[in-house]
């Protein structure tokens, strides 16, 4: 009789475990059990949007004041999203106005007419180019660089005061590099 009253609970216990494990039971799906899915209800922190930092050529439109080097001349420039470029000069002879085209290759500032990038005299020839080396919401800095030569006329009066041949004149060529800084004139962006 122990034998029977002890087979009996064994029996049941077994059965029931067949049954369990051959019948589907339905468990609450919970969060850490699909890490893929957001609770309904919860949300969650939103990073904020990169701030796209603006190009050389975005940062160029607007209107410049010259600070350096100081001179007696006010000088200030004006670049516009269109491709325009107003140059203004003041001092004791008055005020110059000089309005071109301009397209920015790079960090170079290509201006049209031509003749804005060259320069001649008698004596001697440029040609100008400028270069924005730095550019910030509040300031810019440019440098212009210049390559000279002599014309015959010049080369003819170096060799003359010199007592040299014209042709080692004619030759001789010559880097300029002008940096001026601008600062934003307020209430310009």
């Amino acid at each position: 009789m122990n034998t029977r009253l002890l087979a009996l609970p064994l029996t049941l216990g077994a059965m029931l475990f067949a049954l369990g494990c051959s019948s589907h039971v339905e468990m609450p799906v919970t969060a850490a059990a699909m890490p893929d899915e957001k609770p309904k209800g919860d949300v969650l922190p939103q990073a904020p949007m990169p701030r796209v930092k603006k190009t050389t050529a975005e940062l160029l439109v607007g209107k410049w004041k010259k600070v350096e080097p100081v001179s007696g001349t006010t000088h200030t420039s004006e670049y516009t999203h269109d491709g325009k470029a107003v140059g203004t000069s003041s001092d004791r002879n008055g005020v110059r106005v000089r309005a071109l085209e301009y397209r920015l290759i790079g960090t170079t500032l290509a201006f049209t007419p031509s003749d804005a990038n060259y320069s001649s005299s008698p004596k001697h020839a440029q040609q100008r180019t400028s270069f924005v080396e730095s550019v910030t919401e509040d300031k810019l800095v440019i440098v212009l660089v210049i390559n000279g030569r002599w014309t015959l006329e010049g080369a003819r009066e170096q060799a003359h005061i010199r007592d040299e041949p014209v042709e080692r004149w004619l030759n001789e060529t010559w880097v300029e590099r002008h940096r001026s800084v601008y600062e934003r004139i307020k209430g310009d962006k």
